[in-house]
C-alpha cells in the first residue's frame, strides 16, 4: 500500500492499480475493486479486525460512539457487555438523525476505537453466536414455514429477504439484543417474546463478523444490481446456508459501510442489532415461552 499527499487530498492506491480517494467525493465511494481476501496489503484498510486502526477508516457506527466517549474512554473500559452493546446500538440508530453517515479516518478517535474494538474479542463479544437459544419476538411463537426470499435495491427493508425469520441473541443480562428496537419501533404491535431452541451443530451459518466478510457474502451470493450498487440473492445463499449471523462487532464495523466490488458498491443497511435472518428452518426446532 502507497500513499501520497496532493494539497488536502490523499490517494490510497495497491500495486494492482485499485485506488481509494480521501477525502471521497460527496456520496461517492472508489475503493479496491477486489475481495480483500485476495489483496492481503488491503486488509489494514478495511478489516479493522485486529491490532490498532490507526490510518484505517472507521465505519460510522464505530465513528458516532467513538466520538460520544472521546473524552471519558475510561468509562467504555467500565462498561459491562450489555451497556457497551446499548452504546453500539444507539450508534447505529444515529443515522436516522445525521445528514451524512459515512465512513471516516478520524485519526483523532485512534484511540478510543482500539479501546471499543478490543472489547469485542472478549466477554460475551467473543462468544460463539449465534447460540441456542434465540430470542424472537412474534404475536404466536410460529416460526415457519420461511416465505420468498426475495430482495431488490431500493429501501432498506426491501434489500432484506423479505420472508426471513429474525432472532438476536441474549445479552449476559438475560435481555434480548432485539429488546429496547421492539420497544421503540414494534411496541404498537404487541408481539410476545419467545426462544427459538435449535441444533447448533447441525446448522449451516454464515457470519458477518467484517468486511471482508460482507464483501465475501456479496460475491458469492450477488443479487440485485443497479445505479452502480449490489445487493444479495437470498435465495441462493438459502441453498447452501440455514441462516446468516451479523455479530455486535459487525454491527459496529460494517453496518452503513459501503464497499466496491466489480459489480457494484454494496453496503449492509437496516439491520440495528446483532442478529440473524433464517433462511431456512433451522434443525432441531422448539420454540418455547421466553420465560419457561
Amino acid at each position: 500500500m502507497v500513499s501520497t499527499r496532493t494539497g488536502r487530498r490523499m490517494t490510497l492506491w495497491s500495486r494492482r492499480g485499485c485506488s481509494y480517494y480521501w477525502p471521497p467525493k460527496p456520496r461517492v465511494w472508489r475503493h479496491c475493486a477486489t475481495e480483500c481476501r485476495e489483496q492481503p496489503q488491503l486488509k489494514g484498510l478495511f478489516a479493522l479486525s485486529k491490532g490498532s486502526c490507526s490510518g484505517t477508516l472507521k465505519g460510522p457506527v464505530l465513528v458516532e460512539l467513538c466520538k460520544r466517549f472521546a473524552d471519558d474512554v475510561e468509562s467504555l473500559r467500565r462498561f459491562d457487555d450489555a451497556h457497551l452493546y446499548h452504546q453500539i446500538t444507539f450508534a447505529a440508530s444515529l443515522r436516522h438523525s445525521r445528514d451524512e453517515f459515512l465512513p471516516h479516518l478520524a485519526p483523532d478517535l485512534d484511540a478510543v476505537a482500539d479501546v471499543v474494538l478490543g472489547r469485542m474479542s472478549t466477554g460475551w463479544f467473543a462468544q460463539p453466536t449465534p447460540g441456542t437459544p434465540q430470542s424472537r419476538f412474534s404475536k404466536t411463537g410460529e416460526f415457519g414455514p420461511i416465505g420468498s426470499l426475495a430482495s431488490h435495491l431500493g429501501a432498506e427493508i426491501s434489500e432484506k429477504p423479505a420472508g426471513g425469520a429474525w432472532t438476536s441473541s441474549y445479552l449476559p443480562s438475560g435481555e434480548s439484543a432485539w429488546a429496547r428496537w421492539e420497544q421503540a419501533e414494534f411496541s404498537h404491535e404487541s408481539r410476545d417474546p419467545w426462544s427459538v431452541h435449535f441444533d447448533a451443530s447441525s446448522c449451516a451459518l454464515y457470519q458477518i463478523d467484517s468486511l471482508d466478510d460482507f464483501t465475501r457474502l456479496v460475491l458469492r451470493y450477488p443479487g440485485d444490481t443497479q445505479n452502480g450498487r449490489v445487493g444479495i440473492d437470498w435465495s441462493t445463499v438459502a441453498a447452501d446456508f440455514h441462516a446468516v449471523h451479523l455479530t455486535a462487532k459487525g454491527l459496529l464495523t460494517v453496518q452503513n459501510f459501503p464497499v466496491s466490488t466489480p459489480l457494484g458498491i454494496a453496503e449492509l443497511r437496516g439491520w440495528d442489532a446483532e442478529s440473524t435472518v433464517w433462511l431456512r428452518v433451522p434443525p432441531g426446532l422448539r420454540v418455547t415461552p421466553a420465560n419457561d
